[in-house]
């Protein structure tokens, strides 16, 4: 009897110690409002701060609403300057945000709009390759091959990513289709929505005389809007443009470029993509080109997903005996890592 109650004053006291712990490593934030919320800080960005909880999803709160907050660990910090710091956060007696970056060391005083991101993600690596074909046989003998493939390097302030797209097409035995699209660029980011790029697009085509087509400049760009199931932005700047013809003449001359590129979300199983870039040449108002990419993707499992592209291509004044324009299909399956 008497080991019995032992043992369950012994089992409370340990519950005791247990949850007294478990609060202790907890972060707390008190909203001016009063309520209190207990978790862990996880991050944020724009005015907000992101904090898991065991009782609900991530929770993300307006940082104008917060009143004090209690922090177990610290945080990275990245500001909107471009500097970096550790520590823990404490609303000061002024009102104003502090940062305790050590022991013994004066805490910095900082305003909540000065702040950029927390524990902001480090560098990543993302891409898809796609790859399809198909071939009919019988009354009509058609092959159509395709691969393409889009790699993204995504830092803090500066992003950088090609692209390739090749396509093939034989009827009755006879080639009627061979063109090569790729790009790079690098982008760096001067605030959240401004940033300036260095671009380079290329384009082989057989049957539109092109051995090669080269664009390539600087420019800026602007983030118009992004939210988790949307992005839109657009980009203006000088390319040189130089095209290499099998049979026509060749040449080189300045162009204006401008861009634009727009993604769609919905949820995880649907995403809309649209990119599209004009050359405008600076020394003729009647030469310009444009190519116009739409695709959708339906996810199918894992990593999988059914992709479908449509490609425009236009050329105001193209070679003699060349049409003006390209559509083009593209149907495939695709891999993304």
């Amino acid at each position: 009897m008497i080991l019995k109650r032992f043992s369950g004053f012994f089992l409370g006291i340990l519950a005791v110690v247990l949850l007294s712990a478990q609060a202790v490593c907890a972060d707390t934030v008190v909203l001016k409002n009063g309520d209190t919320i207990t978790g862990k800080i996880t991050g944020g960005s724009k005015g907000t701060l992101i904090m898991s909880t065991d009782y609900s999803s991530p929770i993300t709160l307006q940082t104008g609403t917060i009143k004090k907050i209690t922090m177990e660990k610290p945080l990275n910090v990245q500001l909107k300057d471009g500097k970096t710091m550790q520590g823990k956060f404490a609303i000061g007696s002024n009102g104003k945000l502090e940062i305790q970056t050590g022991q013994g060391v004066s805490p910095s005083t900082l305003n909540w709009d000065q702040i950029r991101a927390l524990n902001p993600p480090p560098s990543s690596v993302t891409g898809n390759i796609t790859a399809g074909a198909n071939t009919q046989s019988g009354n009509a003998h058609v092959l159509n091959a395709s691969i393409g493939g889009n790699v993204l390097w995504k830092g803090s302030w500066d992003n950088a990513g090609i692209r390739f797209l090749y396509n093939y097409a034989q009827n009755a035995g006879i080639m009627s289709a061979r063109n090569v699209y790729g790009s790079a660029k690098y982008e760096h980011l001067f605030t959240d929505y401004f940033y300036g790029y260095a671009d380079m697009e290329m384009l082989s085509d057989k049957f539109r005389d092109l051995r090669l087509r080269t664009a390539e400049g600087p420019g800026i760009g602007y983030q118009v809007w992004s939210v988790p199931s949307s992005t839109l932005s657009v980009e203006a700047g000088y390319s040189y443009f130089t095209e290499d013809h099998f049979v026509g003449k060749d040449g080189s001359w300045s162009t204006l470029r401008a861009a634009g590129t727009f993604l769609w979300a919905l949820g995880n199983a649907v995403r809309f993509s649209e990119y599209f870039v004009l050359y405008d040449r600076l020394d003729r108002t009647d030469n310009y080109t444009t190519r116009n990419e739409a695709s959708i993707s339906s996810a199918l499992a894992g990593n999988l997903a059914l992709k479908v592209s449509n490609i425009i291509e236009y050329n105001r004044t193209p070679p003699p005996g060349i049409f003006s324009m390209d559509i083009y299909w593209v149907a495939g399956l695709q891999y993304t890592f």
